[in-house]
């Protein structure tokens, strides 16, 4: 199976005058289609032991693909309740989450995030391996209940490392279009904005040639 690329088209201009986390959409909006974004799903949900990394190794989906796709959900989840949101709701992309930061050599982002995550990665590793008696369901399900465990044991101080860079700040209250604004200087708005730079710089992984 090749990955799945948008039709021929002009490849995306980013405006710099909108915000990292715009321009994070701006890529979503302008390189994902349904087809793309049911793929990733189910890649996702199917075979969740294997992660969407092991889906680029297979030449299912392009590394473009996966660092766009893994820094929505890492900015959308950890925007609306939290880093413990987004492994709770994604204990399938704790080791992808990790891949994502260290491609996009956001080093200060990826030492907290691993201060949390790096039980819970050493789990999926585990349940990954086997034992092959055991099905992968089940080795998955035993993987969900020990990431359950190791976010309430985890102290919350380590959890707003992360978190307090997702803090939004409302620049002028009376304005709706300033409302909600992630700080220039936040790993967040780094985030956002590596991944658009990359996305910006290589639509040969987003449309067929």
């Amino acid at each position: 199976m090749s990955p799945h690329l948008i039709p021929a088209g002009a490849p995306l201009t980013l405006d710099p005058q909108r915000t990292g986390q715009e321009r994070l959409w701006d890529c979503y909006d302008a390189y994902v289609d349904r087809v793309g974004d049911r793929i990733i799903h189910d890649i996702v949900h199917s075979e969740p032991l294997l992660g969407l990394m092991a889906a680029v190794e297979a030449g299912q989906i392009t590394r473009g693909q996966f660092l766009l796709h893994t820094a929505l959900l890492a900015e959308g989840q950890i925007g609306n309740g939290g880093l413990d949101q987004l492994i709770s709701n994604f204990p399938q992309l704790v080791e992808d989450f990790a891949i994502l930061l260290e491609t996009l050599e956001q080093d200060a982002f990826l030492n907290a995030y691993c201060r949390v995550a790096d039980p819970m990665i050493a789990s999926l590793q585990k349940a990954r391996k086997g034992p092959r008696l055991v099905p992968a369901k089940a080795r998955y399900l035993r993987h969900c209940i020990r990431v359950e465990a190791t976010l309430t044991e985890t102290p919350q101080e380590l959890f707003d490392l992360v978190d307090d860079h997702f803090t939004l700040i409302y620049e002028d209250k009376s304005d709706p279009s300033r409302w909600g604004v992630l700080p220039k200087e936040s790993w967040a708005t780094g985030l956002c904005e590596a991944v658009a730079a990359y996305v910006e710089a290589k639509p040969g992984e987003f449309i067929a040639a």
